[in-house]
């Protein structure tokens, strides 16, 4: 019995080898990042947002306007550059044209702007190292958000896209979250 047993094992475990082989070592950024709630996005994947209500209110009357506020990290060794706009009712403060490179999950600039409540809304913007050529020698990282309203509350989700020959890694901070009854969006972005 003995006998039979061993190739049995053996096999097994020459075909665990490459997945063992092929995982990937944990690095200080991926330690660092989940102690401070950051997750690193994979380019095209949609990641949908947590809901939390704004300041405990569970009633679904609220204001005509809400606001979108996206923080941005540039964790690169040097200045990021704003590719896009934010789109708004009203543009509150527009994304920082340039980023100073600062500590790992600081945040060096931010945008904030005024949409209507309880509305479906897009956004579409980046930063890259290299504003003239953003797939060459560049670290390029362009956001997609969407907010939708799905059965009677509010959803969002981040999409992001890499570009660039020096790779990009984009990153979301884990207070990112959606207001469920009137839409409102708070999202921490981070480049490096």
């Amino acid at each position: 019995m003995m006998r039979h047993l061993k190739p049995l094992v053996a096999m097994s475990l020459l075909f665990l080898t490459p997945a063992i082989s092929s995982a990937e070592e944990s690095t200080a950024e991926d330690f660092l990042a989940e102690r401070l709630g950051h997750v690193r996005l994979v380019p095209g994947q949609m990641v949908q947002l947590p809901t939390r209500p704004a300041h405990g209110q569970a009633a679904p009357l609220g204001p005509e306007f809400v606001t979108q506020t996206y923080m941005i990290g540039n964790w690169t060794s040097g200045r990021a550059y704003s590719i896009g706009a934010l789109e708004g009712v009203s543009v509150l403060h527009n994304l920082d044209s340039d980023l100073f490179p600062t500590t790992m999950f600081s945040y060096s600039g931010y945008g904030q702007v005024e949409v209507p409540s309880r509305a479906p809304w897009y956004q579409f913007f980046g930063y890259t190292t290299n504003p003239n050529n953003i797939y060459g020698q560049a670290k390029t990282c362009i956001w997609q958000v969407s907010v939708s309203i799905i059965g009677g509350a509010c959803n969002a989700h981040v999409t992001v896209n890499t570009f660039g020959e020096q790779g990009a890694t984009c990153w979301l901070s884990g207070d990112s979250h959606v207001e469920p009854f009137h839409c409102g969006v708070y999202l921490g972005l981070g480049i490096l």
